[in-house]
């Protein structure tokens, strides 16, 4: 799923780069229909910095994601699964709802190798 007003970022849709010089790390941005931008992000440094302080963590349908709040607001929302972090961004305001945060991560699939 991805928000209603959404669409891939135009200039750099899906980036690939290292982290800390080998960690591989993909990234789709989305811009809404408010120029604002959000993304997905998939690492294979499952420790990250960013990921160290969740607020909570919750099971969904047997899987476990961490949640990240900024304020009442869902800031990141993060999947670790298979050897790889998988997370959810909001938009530097946080103007994705909490419930369209937590439906977009739902969604997240892996997309192999």
């Amino acid at each position: 799923m991805v928000e209603r007003s959404s669409q891939l970022e135009f200039d750099a849709p899906v980036r690939r780069y290292f982290v800390q010089a080998h960690h591989r790390a993909v990234r789709l941005s989305f811009r809404t229909g408010g120029d604002e931008y959000w993304g997905i992000e998939e690492t294979n440094w499952n420790d990250a910095p960013i990921l160290s302080t969740p607020s909570f963590t919750h099971t969904i349908r047997g899987r476990t994601f961490d949640f990240y709040y900024s304020g009442p607001h869902l800031h990141m929302i993060v999947l670790r699964e298979n050897g790889a972090t998988y997370w959810v961004i909001n938009t530097i305001v946080d103007s994705l709802s909490n419930e369209t945060m937590l439906a977009i991560a739902r969604g997240l699939r892996p997309l192999g190798k």
